[in-house]
This record gives structure tokens, C-alpha cells and sequence, in this order.
């Protein structure tokens, strides 16, 4: 018996070690078409992906977890019993032995299944959570992969005639040093858009479109350390949209999406991205 669970611990530290080498493909950095890319790439930094671990290794911790484990079972039946009576403390054993076995079994099929969802799985408009998440959209005619966040931070009137829509764009190395602002309502064609980000401890962040002048209602917004630190960091109370050409604004309170850019630089930090196909 005690070889039997060998087995069974041992495949399921094999398939453990199967699905991080999954996850690693599917989460690291996809991109395929970095401008510029290091001459001595070193993982786990720089944007590169999270360094592999070596095969057998997560294996070789569970085979070592499962002897003691085995000892550690057998010393306490025999301790307990004082080995008075071998034949009660031998079918204790086979007892949880079996008990072992089954929830072995069981927690094995359900990662083996998690791993294979994890590997086909692949978005459209259609099939997209709730939840934000990053997605990438490869080009096959170019191959080369885009980023862009799930979901947009959206503030309107009741009508929805008048308001705008946030966003930050997502760089080849999952980074984002650029937010975008989709006017509609606001002054018509506009320029020099400024854009005021009131977070909940009063504190703000005034930017203003370094874009050319438009009828798109397109107003594009660079940011740097500081601003990433308290997008990252801060939940947003509201946001101010001022046309600069018009000067006509609107002025939107966030409550469901005020932790947005927190989660959306947490995600990028894990480098976890998800496949997306247009259509449905």
C-alpha cells in the first residue's frame, strides 16, 4: 500500500510541476515583437518571464513530503496503540491509507482538469468576465501581439449623451505610460484636453493631452513615476474632462470602478494575460 501512494503522490507532484510549466507558457510575457530586446535576456526580471523550475524538481519535494509523511503516519499508529494490538493499529492503517487514496485521486483529476481549461481557454466578446482582466490579441498576418485591459472606466449622464470613457494602453513589455480618454458630448473637436483625477484621500492628478487637435473626442495623456505610484495605489473618487478648445467639462463619480488602475498595475505585475479572439 505504501508503494501504492508512492505512485499516486508522485504523479500528482508530476502534474503539479506540469501545470506551473503551463501557467509559465500561458502568463509570461507573450510578446513576440519587442523592438529592442536584451542581448543577455535574464528571467524574472526586467518584464521578462518568471524563471522555470527545473523538471523534477517540484516532483522530488513531493516524494520527499510523501516518506515523511508515511513515517510520520506510522510512528503515530504505533504510538498510539503501544503496539499492543497489531492487528486493530494494521486496519487503522489500511483505513486512512484508502481515505488517502480516494482524496488523492480526486484533487488529482480536478488539477488535471484546471490545467487543461487553463491551456485551451481563449476569450471573445462574448465570453469575457466580469471581472477585469488582460487580454492579448495576436495578428497572424503580422505576428505580432497586442494588450489591452478587459474593461474601460465609463462615465456618463443618465442618457449617456454626454461623458467619456478611461483607459491606460498596455506597451509590448505589459507596462503602461500612456492613459486614453473617448470623449462624447464634451465641446465637439477639441484639444490640450485636461483631465483632473480626484482620489478618495483628496489628493489630485492634473494632466493635460499632449495630442493633436481632433473631432474624434481622442485625448492621450503620458505619465510618469509619480502618477503611476498614486494610480496604482489610491482609489479614484472622481474624474474632471475639460475640453480645451471649448472649455465645456464633465465631471464623473467613480464608486464600482474606483480601485480600477489598482487592480489593472496588479495585474500587469503578475504578467497574466489571456488569449482574445474577435467575433463571438
Amino acid at each position: 500500500m505504501k508503494v501504492i501512494l508512492s505512485i499516486i503522490i508522485f504523479a500528482m507532484a508530476s502534474s503539479i510541476g506540469h501545470c506551473q510549466r503551463i501557467i509559465m507558457g500561458k502568463h509570461g510575457n507573450p510578446s513576440t515583437h519587442a523592438p529592442k530586446p536584451p542581448k543577455k535576456p535574464k528571467c524574472g526580471f526586467g518584464g521578462h518571464p518568471p524563471c522555470p523550475i527545473p523538471f523534477g524538481f517540484v516532483e522530488g519535494l513531493g516524494l520527499l513530503g510523501l516518506i515523511y509523511g508515511v513515517c510520520k503516519i506510522h510512528k503515530n499508529e504505533v504510538m498510539q496503540n503501544n503496539g499492543t494490538n497489531l492487528a486493530v493499529t494494521f486496519n487503522k492503517y489500511i483505513n486512512n491509507l484508502k481515505k488517502t487514496i480516494m482524496k488523492t485521486i480526486q484533487l488529482l483529476t480536478i488539477l488535471i482538469l484546471s490545467c487543461n481549461a487553463l491551456q485551451g481557454q481563449t476569450y471573445t466578446s462574448s465570453t469575457l468576465p466580469d471581472s477585469l482582466i488582460v487580454v492579448s490579441i495576436s495578428d497572424e498576418m503580422t505576428d505580432k501581439t497586442s494588450y489591452r485591459p478587459s474593461k474601460k472606466i465609463i462615465c456618463t449622464n443618465n442618457d449617456e449623451s454626454k461623458g467619456f470613457s478611461l483607459t491606460g494602453l498596455i506597451d509590448d513589455n505589459l507596462s503602461i505610460r500612456t492613459l486614453m480618454v473617448q470623449m462624447v458630448g464634451i465641446g465637439g473637436c477639441t484639444e490640450k484636453t485636461e483631465m483632473i483625477i480626484l482620489f478618495e484621500d483628496d489628493s489630485k492628478l492634473r494632466l493635460v493631452a499632449w495630442n493633436d487637435f481632433n473631432c474624434k473626442g481622442d485625448a492621450w495623456y503620458n505619465i510618469k513615476g509619480s502618477d503611476i505610484e498614486a494610480l496604482s495605489t489610491k482609489p479614484i473618487k472622481k474624474i474632471r474632462v475639460t475640453n480645451g478648445k471649448t472649455y465645456d467639462s464633465f465631471t464623473g463619480g467613480l464608486e464600482k470602478d474606483n480601485a480600477y488602475f489598482i487592480k489593472l498595475f496588479q495585474i500587469l505585475a503578475s504578467k497574466k494575460t489571456y488569449p482574445y479572439k474577435y467575433g463571438n
